[in-house]
């Protein structure tokens, strides 16, 4: 559907913004999170290996304010700057592995963030091998 009120300009800044906004911290230092949030919910999946980002979000959102300032769209954001930027392996040498496709998923399970080139990349957990 075209809404005439909304101007291709104006959705193209508000992206640029979404892509280009910090989350307040280095790529490496997100990734740490990542991974000491991973170790704690893989022991609560017996031992499984690909954990799905909701149960990762949701504990990062467990801090005080922090869903506020940082979205579903914001934090699969973060993880495409992992990937883009190739900031995958961790101070103890893990690196980071992104699930983009699970047959098992539900779609509250998938983080969707658009990409530079307008297609939309679609994630559902991590593993660090």
């Amino acid at each position: 559907k075209s809404l005439p009120t909304v101007r291709p300009s104006f959705v193209a800044k508000q992206l640029k913004t979404l892509r280009d906004r910090n989350s307040g911290g280095a790529p490496t230092q997100f990734l740490e999170s990542l991974y000491k949030s991973y170790l704690r919910n893989v022991k609560a999946l017996d031992g499984g290996r690909t954990v799905p980002l909701r149960a990762i979000y949701e504990q990062f959102c467990e801090a005080p304010g922090w869903s506020a300032q940082n979205t579903r769209v914001a934090f699969a954001q973060d993880i495409l700057r992992l990937l883009v930027t190739n900031t995958r392996f961790t101070r103890a040498g893990k690196e980071l592995i992104v699930a983009t496709d699970s047959t098992k998923a539900k779609s509250a399970d998938i983080f969707a963030v658009v990409k530079d080139d307008g297609n939309k990349e679609y994630f559902y957990g991590i593993a660090f091998k």
